[in-house]
């Protein structure tokens, strides 16, 4: 066979994956090869510290931010529009959040903000009992944006790439996006919840779950009563001393950086669905180092745990307790 030939096969035999790498390029499912305006709705799974990320990145000389909300999904409860009510009327809060949010990646974020010169008038940290003081995770969807973790652009954005080829992802969400259908064999790959997230504040909402439980409050727990599992109140759970010497290093060096810039800051420890209380030496630590007067702990049992309805599932609990929250520790 002659190498002409042999290249014109060659050629025909891949037009199909330049067919599909072209249409990553053009689809952009993981929104990561451009900046957007709005990263809401999208079917594909997102890098949420990413997005987080490249949203503050892109609008901070526009909206000059300088109140920050950090932590996990959990910190979704405290809407910047309810923070807004006992700040200055000129601030301009940010919810600068991460799934599954560790407290190397806090202290990431506010290094960010601290390098790039903006003000950090207000702080909020968001502290989970079963995930802030733990190794950070691997996997794609939540590993830090490259110019939070100072590591490789091209290894973050072709590991984005392969995933579109992994298991046919392509092939699923290309028919999704033809026919805006969910089949059973998307059910692994495309969200069918939008998340809408707000162009600058970053706050988001999952639309189809919030519209639930408004319109049905009664509906919606009565089709979940098998997720909200039974707890014994009568027995206190405290998790174990989760603080090391590094997690010691990793507060001092936030501490500092609040205290560079006069930043009224508030700790908070999640109330959580399991009621596991923070390890007492682990608070103690949280006092020594912030506080006590900046310290809230609401794990354990209390009245925000102890009624499932203070929740969307067992892992997230609601806008409306984030709000309480704020009422509690600015009014104290």
């Amino acid at each position: 066979m002659s190498m002409k030939r042999f290249l014109l096969r060659l050629f025909l035999f891949s037009t199909p994956f330049w067919a599909i790498l072209v249409s990553y390029f053009i689809l952009d499912p993981f929104k990561v090869l451009r900046t957007y305006d709005d990263y809401s709705s999208s079917r594909a799974p997102l890098n949420n510290d990413y997005i987080a990320t490249e949203t503050y990145l892109k609008n901070r000389s526009i909206y000059k931010y300088d109140s920050f909300i950090f932590g996990s999904s959990r910190a979704g409860a405290f809407k910047p529009a309810d923070w807004s009510l006992h700040l200055s009327a000129e601030s301009e809060p940010f919810l600068f959040w991460a799934s599954y949010e560790t407290i190397h990646g806090i202290l990431m974020k506010i290094r960010l903000i601290d390098e790039l010169n903006d003000n950090i008038q207000n702080a909020l940290i968001i502290i989970d009992t079963d995930s802030t003081f733990g190794p950070p995770l691997t996997d794609l969807f939540y590993v830090k944006h490259p110019i939070l973790s100072k590591s490789s652009a091209f290894r973050f954005q072709y590991g984005f790439m392969a995933t579109y080829f992994r298991n046919a992802f392509f092939f699923r969400y290309i028919d999704y996006m033809i026919f805006h259908q969910f089949r059973p064999y998307m059910s692994d790959y495309i969200v069918k919840d939008e998340m809408q997230i707000h162009p600058v504040s970053n706050e988001f909402t999952f639309s189809d779950q919030a519209n639930e439980r408004q319109t049905d409050p009664e509906g919606y727990y009565q089709k979940r009563k098998s997720i909200f599992y039974p707890r014994d109140m009568t027995r206190l759970k405290q998790v174990k001393k989760e603080i090391t010497n590094e997690y010691l290093g990793i507060l001092n060096a936030i501490k500092s950086i609040f205290i560079k810039h006069q930043t009224d800051f508030k700790i908070i420890v999640s109330p959580l669905y399991d009621q596991n209380l923070l390890n007492k030496e682990d608070l103690l630590i949280l006092y020594s180092i912030f506080g006590r007067d900046r310290v809230f702990d609401f794990s354990g049992t209390n009245k925000y745990t102890q009624d499932m309805k203070n929740y969307y599932e067992t892992s997230h609990y609601t806008k409306e307790v984030g709000k309480d929250i704020l009422i509690t520790i600015y009014n104290n």
